[in-house]
């Protein structure tokens, strides 16, 4: 209580935030990702209204991010601001990444990623979430929902810049608070749709399932590729009753293929 009370007092921006930012219920059938980056051109409108006028006075020290002389406004420290939705495209694409920033951060946290994989060929979206890029008090007032919908915005938005059948990516950080939160290591496969829809993932098997997947794709003249040089990093997490039952998961595997072992090299 004592810590608290020798705190400063909120400042403009932890109390007030730009009242157009994007909603979950926005996202109508016909909702595009040129209409969210229209709209997000209105959210940082407002910003800078509030910067400019109600802010003003409170903005104070070299290091105050809404300050136009800061060495920390966005504006100004790089070739653009990286706190905004940006798209670039791949003259010939070989495929499309949407690539999403952590909680609380921006577009700017996976700016190299982006930048590389379009020196690769590939048309890269950097999505801002909502919320995020702003300023405080607008972080403190989105939900999930929100994100989830913005995501779906950009995905479809990125299908729209790419020539049919192109594969597309989703990429950045593991976890983006409610966001996402899955295992990379031996579930990471990019394939076009019917290949995915030809060879599903047996849901009955609860171990031994990437070995099962990759090899029913051989039989069908997939050729599949492993990358030996990326590495994933991922929470394994074993439910209840998980290594008591794995041997009886581990024989249902083989016996599905009427094999006695698996060898792994």
């Amino acid at each position: 209580m004592r810590l608290a009370g020798s705190l400063p007092d909120l400042q403009g921006w932890h109390l007030q935030k730009p009242e157009s930012e994007f909603r979950a219920e926005d996202a109508k059938d016909d909702y595009t990702l040129d209409q969210y980056i229209e709209q997000e051109q209105q959210v940082y409108n407002e910003l800078d209204e509030l910067i400019t006028g109600r802010w003003a006075r409170q903005i104070d020290g070299a290091f105050c991010r809404f300050g136009s002389t800061s060495v920390s406004n966005p504006e100004t420290i790089v070739d653009r601001n990286w706190n905004r939705t940006h798209i670039l495209k791949a003259a010939k694409p070989i495929g499309g990444v949407l690539l999403l920033h952590g909680l609380s951060d921006s577009p700017y946290s996976v700016r190299a990623l982006g930048l590389r994989l379009h020196s690769e060929g590939y048309t890269v979206i950097w999505l801002r979430i909502p919320g995020h890029g702003t300023c405080p008090c607008a972080l403190a007032n989105v939900s999930s929902e929100d994100w989830f919908a913005a995501v779906k915005v950009a995905m479809r938005g990125l299908r729209d810049h790419l020539p049919e059948g192109t594969p597309l990516i989703l990429g950045g950080y593991r976890r983006i608070g409610d966001i996402a939160e899955c295992a990379f290591v031996c579930n990471c496969f990019v394939a076009n749709r019917d290949i995915l829809q030809a060879i599903r993932w047996d849901e009955d098997l609860k171990v031994d399932e990437h070995w099962d997947f990759f090899w029913r794709a051989k039989i069908a003249g997939v050729r599949v590729g492993v990358a030996m040089d990326h590495v994933f990093p991922h929470i394994h997490v074993d439910p209840p009753t998980y290594k008591q039952h794995r041997p009886v998961f581990l024989r249902s595997a083989l016996r599905k293929h009427g094999l006695r072992k698996v060898l792994w090299k």
